[in-house]
């Protein structure tokens, strides 16, 4: 009579639960939506969020505006989306790293973007570009890479900081292209490539947006693209692949994510505004401009790139001794 009893109890709970998640849904949006982005304005991610936020405002019946929360190596960020209220009002908008990178580079902070996040679509993607300063005697991947062999000792890269995308896809090139560098971390994308150009160090790993207008100083070279195929805005750069290194691809990620327990039809309502905004002739031409390529797929793509490079970092951070105890 209990388990009766119980049973019963169960399967109003679950259906008053069910109900409730159905009307919360029908009801979406009914305020503001934030996209939190867990980085400084001015940057990629930064302007991709803005260009969709502008979109989104435009369709979906309610403004959405753009929040960034930098600082705690996106920990701040990640908690507060995570910490909102499941409703789809507050989102996460950030670059892969933030839920591959940081958690293994952190590991006491107990960020756990799987438990902590639901997965709405990867947004914008681009490759990694490696790129060397025009003072080497280098053209091609081939002379980099006897050049880097024979010496060593004057071999130094730039990257945004420890840890960071371009950092380990360095880390992994030497690796499998055999050669040696020391690592010099700036704070940020911009400085780091700018100590490319001016020949402070000999190479780095950038994405195809910011070395674009680059290119034609003449002071830094594209050595390969680091994907399947050519990037647009560079179509005279093999890639790796082409040239006898298929595994090194490294792809940098723009996602959206909302906090753990978002009802379904709320995920799907937000993945639907966003393929409808990706493919506006507007928001096409904008990331044109910016060289980004959209890439809205879906909540199990993300969640298997995630999956995939989340394992594939882990190995390699704790083989540099990056993860903080």
């Amino acid at each position: 009579m209990w388990m009766q009893r119980d049973g019963g109890l169960l399967l109003v709970v679950t259906l008053l639960a069910a109900y409730a998640s159905a009307a919360l849904a029908q009801d979406f949006p009914s305020r503001p939506i934030s996209f939190v982005v867990p980085l400084a304005a001015g940057g990629p991610a930064d302007l991709t969020a803005r260009v969709i936020a502008q979109k989104f405002s435009e369709t979906i019946g309610q403004q959405v505006i753009v929040e960034n929360i930098g600082g705690g190596s996106g920990q701040i960020a990640l908690n507060k989306v995570a910490r909102a209220r499941p409703d789809g009002h507050t989102l996460l908008f950030t670059t892969g790293s933030f839920l591959t990178v940081v958690p293994h580079l952190f590991p006491r902070a107990n960020i756990e973007p799987m438990k902590m996040f639901e997965p709405i679509s990867i947004v914008t993607a681009f490759p990694t570009v490696l790129v060397a300063s025009t003072k080497l005697p280098a053209t091609d991947l081939a002379g980099f890479i006897a050049y880097a062999k024979a010496n060593p000792e004057k071999m130094n890269f730039s990257s945004p900081g420890a840890g960071s995308n371009p950092h380990l896809a360095v880390e992994a090139a030497k690796k499998a292209l055999g050669f040696q560098a020391a690592h010099v971390p700036f704070r940020g994308g911009g400085p780091a490539l700018m100590a490319v150009v001016s020949g402070d160090v000999e190479f780095s790993c950038t994405e195809p947006s910011g070395l674009a207008s680059q290119l034609p100083t003449g002071k830094v070279r594209a050595i390969a693209v680091a994907d399947s195929k050519r990037h647009a805005a560079l179509p005279d750069v093999p890639t790796f692949a082409e040239l006898g290194f298929p595994d090194l691809e490294f792809r940098a990620w723009t996602g959206l994510l909302a906090p753990a327990g978002t009802p379904p039809e709320i995920i799907g309502r937000l993945n639907d505004e966003l393929t409808r905004a990706l493919r506006a002739g507007d928001v096409v031409a904008r990331f044109e401009g910016l060289k980004i390529e959209a890439a809205a797929n879906g909540p199990q793509d993300l969640r298997r790139t995630q999956i995939k490079e989340s394992a594939a970092w882990k190995p390699l951070i704790a083989e540099l001794g990056l993860a903080q105890e």
